[in-house]
């Protein structure tokens, strides 16, 4: 399959690039995708998104979301203090022995900004500062200093 406006490229082998308003109660208002071509691991910077989901209505209220298989990246439209505060909340589970452990967080909500802080010394805590939708599941493994026994207590923050 070749595309009349992407030479030579088949646009079956173009990654797909997915775009989504999403209000901070984590509602989906607009969602649009696209293929886009890639080198190397920079986007082509010609593309607007907003071309595929339209502008906000509200830019207080939304933030845009755009994925592709190797990542997502995040838009907020007003600073932080601009912005109304969510009323998302989250789970977590925390298991493991010795010095490896895993946080599971699921997300009640728009979770912006998540990150965990162990309370032991750790030398490695990742993935950490994560934006979650509404149902999402992040995994983050955490690697202390020295093995711990006994429940590992952690602090969940999120913005």
């Amino acid at each position: 399959i070749r595309d009349i406006g992407v030479t030579g490229v088949q646009t079956c082998a173009l990654p797909i690039l997915r775009v989504m308003r999403i209000g901070l109660d984590g509602r989906t208002i607009a969602r649009g995708e696209d293929r886009v071509d890639v080198a190397g691991d920079a986007v082509d910077a010609s593309i607007d998104p907003l071309r595929l989901v339209g502008a906000p209505a509200d830019p207080g209220a939304e933030c845009l979301l755009v994925e592709t298989d190797a990542g997502r990246a995040w838009w907020w439209w007003r600073r932080d203090v601009e912005r109304a505060a969510t009323s998302a909340r989250v789970e977590t589970d925390v298991s493991g022995f010795g010095a490896d452990w895993t946080v599971r967080v699921r997300a009640h909500g728009l979770v912006r900004d998540l990150w965990i802080e162990p309370h032991a010394d750790w030398v490695r805590c990742e993935p950490n500062l994560l934006t979650l939708l509404p149902g999402e599941d992040a995994r983050i493994a955490i690697t202390l200093a020295r093995p711990h026994t006994g429940p590992l207590d952690v602090r969940v923050h999120w913005a």
